[in-house]
């Protein structure tokens, strides 16, 4: 890039941005980070030719891929910040608002160390995966962020895309034999198809030009978005990782499993209601029946985490109808009804924003069914 001129320096300093000079090394030093990401998806489709899978290498080997994984989001990510910033704001090409400046340098910091570890995990038989030093830096918080700052989120999310889904696919079009692989699979796929619904949704919001109207609420989404691809393209790596990152973006509530010590039978039910449903002997009759007839407890806390998770990213919140609350839902457990005010992927479904919905387990008269309830609610009723 050609030295910045005088005029050039004298606006970015009337903006308060800072030279992108040395963050600029970083970007001529992509070669590395992208010739090693070929070689992995080279030696993907050939083991995609030879039928094989994640699940048939050795521990160093799924290390291997992980981390050129990371490595090549992290250097994707930053090289789109600064083209992005370059082609919003021209008149001072080559310097950056600080709250960019700085969002590029946690990315790019990683990057030789995670190239260094893959090297080292592709030579090395014995080399355990290092999980903490493969992970995504913490974004900005900076708000509002600067146009070009979103535009460079979406420019990452579009380029990252492909890439996540060529890794899924090396996973095999069927679900392997073994029970704990087959579960793995499912779980890998089901986050992959969850990320591209949401990254379809907000693409099509701009189509391929992020600067006409661009809006800087979808900030949240598009950085989930990149999250979860992220994730995905780790668990295609190191499938058995699915359980540690299917929750890790905040804190994960947890609930004993039927039968664990500290297992609460109204785990399920909407806060407000549960001291009463506690003091009525029908509804502890039916919570404990509906425990005892489900044979899957462990997906239906699942659900409910995915569900609380959701609640604490502020994707959804309990409904209300005319400023008051609505619900508990009619029926046992009595869940929460919720509305989503940010698109949201929870398990088996996509849900838009200012959709209703509760949890709903029917296990009285057929067989045991959970699912989520979608449409309008009155006091607890269901009206679609």
């Amino acid at each position: 890039m050609d030295e910045p001129s005088v005029w050039t320096r004298f606006r970015a300093a009337r903006r308060g941005e800072i030279s992108a000079a040395s963050l600029r090394t970083y970007y001529g030093a992509s070669l590395p980070v992208f010739e090693l990401w070929e070689g992995i998806e080279a030696e993907r489709r050939r083991a995609i030719a030879k039928g094989e899978t994640p699940w048939d290498l050795s521990p160093s080997r799924q290390a291997e891929r992980a981390y050129a994984w990371c490595a090549f989001v992290l250097q994707v990510l930053g090289n789109e910040f600064l083209d992005a910033d370059d082609g919003f704001d021209p008149p001072t090409r080559g310097f950056l608002p600080p709250v960019t400046a700085d969002q590029v340098s946690r990315l790019y910091a990683p990057i030789e160390g995670l190239v260094g570890l893959s090297r080292q995990a592709g030579a090395d038989v014995n080399h355990r995966f290092q999980e903490k030093v493969a992970e995504l830096p913490p974004w900005n918080e900076t708000s509002p962020s600067p146009p070009a700052y979103v535009a460079g989120l979406l420019g990452a999310m579009r380029a990252l895309q492909p890439h996540a889904g060529a890794a899924v696919a090396s996973l095999g079009l069927e679900a392997p034999e073994n029970a704990t692989a087959a579960r793995q699979f499912h779980q890998i796929r089901g986050l992959h198809a969850a990320a591209e619904a949401k990254a379809h949704y907000v693409a099509g919001i701009y189509g391929s030009d992020a600067q006409a109207g661009l809006d800087p609420r979808i900030e949240p989404s598009v950085k989930e978005t990149i999250e979860a691809l992220f994730d995905v393209g780790r668990l295609a790596a190191i499938p058995k990782l699915v359980q540690k990152i299917s929750y890790s973006r905040g804190k994960r509530p947890s609930f004993p499993l039927p039968g664990d010590p500290g297992f609460d039978p109204w785990c399920l039910t909407d806060p407000r209601a549960k001291e009463s449903k506690r003091k009525d002997r029908e509804a502890r009759d039916a919570i404990l029946r509906m425990w005892d007839t489900d044979p899957d407890p462990e997906a239906t806390l699942e659900l409910i985490q995915a569900i609380r998770m959701a609640e604490i990213r502020r994707d959804i919140r309990p409904a209300e109808e005319r400023g008051k609350r609505i619900g508990p839902f009619q029926r046992c457990p009595w869940s929460t009804v919720y509305e989503v005010d940010r698109m949201v992927a929870l398990p088996g479904e996509v849900l838009l924003p200012a959709t209703w919905f509760a949890l709903d387990i029917r296990f009285i008269n057929g067989p045991f069914e959970r699912h989520l309830h979608i449409g309008r609610f009155l006091n607890g009723e269901g009206r679609i």
